[in-house]
């Protein structure tokens, strides 16, 4: 009975965030997350709001470090990236273009997911000085690529553009 109550309250916790989680929110909590909880407490996040469903698609591409199958990693991963594609379909903004580039930066190579990487650091360098975060947020977001970049592309130009923004 104990158990049950603990998991109903952890439970409650995870849904009453959710739903009132802002994009900051969700653009934070996908930055610090580490295990499949933070994952999946991101995805838990009900909103129509395309960027936090494409933090959310690539939430579910991170979750396949989780799996213990490859087929089953590759299937979770192809599911994510897949979603990602689709809303930048829709939506091609900086962020949602940053948030696929982090994840063919931080993919292995073999999966294939880095046929994009060149256009869309050539996206994000012509919008960067128009796109409406602030510089904090550009920080983040230019830090995390930097991470996961590895010094494999030139990403300089995005870095050089922020200077005299918000």
């Amino acid at each position: 009975m104990r158990f049950l109550l603990i998991t109903l309250l952890c439970l409650s916790q995870i849904l009453s965030l959710g739903s009132n989680q802002s994009l900051d929110t969700v653009r934070n909590e996908f930055h610090h997350a580490h295990t499949e909880e933070d994952y999946v407490a991101i995805l838990a996040v009900e909103s129509s709001d395309l960027t936090i469903k494409a933090y959310q698609a690539a939430s579910t591409a991170c979750l396949a470090q989780f799996y213990f199958s490859p087929f089953s990693k590759y299937e979770k991963f192809m599911e994510g990236t897949s979603t990602l594609d689709e809303i930048i379909g829709v939506k091609a903004t900086f962020e949602t273009r940053y948030i696929r580039l982090l994840i063919q930066l931080s993919s292995p190579s073999f999966l294939g997911y880095n046929k994009m990487i060149e256009q869309d650091i050539q996206f994000m360098t012509k919008t960067i000085s128009s796109c409406k975060l602030s510089s904090t947020t550009l920080d983040l977001l230019l830090a995390s690529l930097e991470s996961a970049n590895k010094k494999r592309y030139d990403i300089s130009a995005l870095k050089y553009n922020t200077h005299g923004l918000q």
